[in-house]
């Protein structure tokens, strides 16, 4: 009998540079974008802290089980 393989997701590394690297390693205009920490969720914390404009976001939650 086979036995069915559990699937769990795979954790993903929070650092911008990471993120930064791979995305151009699989071909991401890295000239025109980046990626970068976000550390509150207030307009305030975006429009100061964050290069404008922001195009997407990536949101990490860690994993409890």
């Amino acid at each position: 009998m086979v036995e069915s393989a559990v699937k769990e997701w795979i954790p993903l590394e929070g650092n911008p540079e990471i993120f930064s690297n791979y995305a151009e390693a699989i071909g991401f205009p890295s000239s025109m974008y980046m990626f970068h920490d976000v550390y509150g969720f207030e307009e305030e914390m975006w429009k100061v802290f964050i290069p404008q404009p922001v195009i997407a976001a990536i949101f990490l939650y860690e994993i409890k089980k």
